[in-house]
């Protein structure tokens, strides 16, 4: 989708720019960013990304309309799963887009989170999960064609989708179709799939309280890595919290907080080394490779990972 260097390009939820600067380093100098938080906007003008305050709504497109003009792209990497108005963002984003433009959009895929059972990804600020069947339909009701689909490795299973005008320049790939077909296989659209989501992750759920409750039988004791915000929801439906010593986190900013509803204490990493649990419960599980590779020191004087995904599995030296 060839653009020239004068070509206006938005990214909704721009955060602090960092899409929009690897634009702005290939040499396109006509680039805005939107976000609601004034802080992280402000920060980023600062820093040289153009950046707006606001929801992509009505009163932001006329604003961008009457300053900057029809938008060639448009940029909404994991944005759509937390819009409580999917309508209204999306005929915002359309309200903006040139004729033959393109837009862009990434969101986490549900043929992932129901194939991996990855419950680590629902949490407050996700409200929509996708399948390319009803993001495909969903886009047709708002007069926009899905014309290709990615799969990526991020957030457990993501896709990425390109969308333009219904009958505009740009016609749909093969990719749509297979990923299409792909779901039908999997009968992602049916009310058993989800059913066996549940019964599987009640196994799991299952196999991990039973995990817990015999190594406490041995007296041994666990605590967990990563205050990820995935954790949360690990804890609330595994209903483990309790049986957590303490959490512990790279990110300094996390320490001697708690977390919500179990209210276990986030501390340094060196505490594992302090308090030496024999079992660390990773929570940060879509990290859970890195964490281990980092940690083998943790390994060297006995301590054990638990990783709950792809599944439940114990990862030590011996």
């Amino acid at each position: 989708y060839p653009l020239n260097e004068d070509c206006l390009i938005i990214d909704v939820g721009s955060n602090d720019g960092t899409l929009l600067k690897c634009f702005k380093d290939f040499g396109y100098h006509n680039i805005l960013g939107v976000d609601p938080v004034n802080d992280i906007a402000k920060e980023a003008t600062q820093n040289g990304i153009p950046t707006i305050t606001g929801y992509m709504n009505q009163e932001t497109t006329d604003r961008i309309l009457k300053e900057y003009g029809k938008a060639d792209l448009v940029t909404a990497f994991n944005v759509y799963a937390h819009a409580d108005d999917l309508s209204a963002m999306t005929q915002a984003i359309k309200n903006v887009l040139h004729i033959q433009g393109i837009f862009v959009f990434e969101v986490s895929y549900l043929l992932d989170v129901v194939q991996k059972m990855l419950i680590g990804t629902i949490f407050h600020e996700h409200l929509s999960y996708h399948s390319v069947k009803s993001i495909k339909q969903f886009l047709e009701l708002n007069e926009l064609e899905l014309i290709h689909v990615e799969r990526n490795p991020e957030q457990g299973g993501s896709i990425i989708g390109y969308v333009n005008y219904e009958n505009a320049l740009h016609k749909k790939k093969e990719s749509v179709d297979l990923l299409l077909k792909t779901e039908k296989e999997f009968k992602l659209d049916k009310l058993e799939t989800m059913k066996n989501l549940y019964n599987n992750l009640e196994l799991v759920k299952n196999q991990v309280i039973a995990l817990i409750a015999d190594i406490k039988e041995n007296k041994k004791s666990i605590a967990a890595y990563g205050a990820a915000r995935s954790g949360t929801t690990l804890l609330s439906y595994f209903k483990i919290g309790k049986e957590l010593k303490f959490i512990v986190d790279d990110n300094s900013k996390k320490h001697f907080k708690y977390s919500p509803g179990d209210k276990i204490q986030v501390l340094p990493k060196e505490t594992i080394y302090n308090q030496k649990p024999d079992y660390l419960l990773i929570l940060a599980w879509m990290h859970a490779d890195s964490i281990i590779k980092n940690n083998p020191e943790y390994m060297k004087r006995g301590g054990k990972f638990i990783r709950l995904f792809p599944k439940v599995e114990i990862i030590s030296n011996e």
